[in-house]
């Protein structure tokens, strides 16, 4: 998905990111709209994960 997002927006200087999904996903949008001009500190996510539960 966040491939769309490049596509329209050539800097994301000045953009703040919120993204949730899978862990991969969320880390590879991080770390490519970073490269793509927006701050660290402007990207915030919530990865999806399995919460533990003890088997029987």
């Amino acid at each position: 998905m966040h491939e769309c997002v490049l596509a329209d927006f050539e800097d994301l200087t000045g953009y703040e990111v919120y993204a949730c999904g899978p862990p991969a996903m969320v880390k590879s949008a991080a770390n490519t709209f970073v490269a793509q001009g927006m701050i660290k500190d402007n990207f915030f996510s919530d990865a999806f994960v399995f919460a533990y539960t003890k088997e029987k």
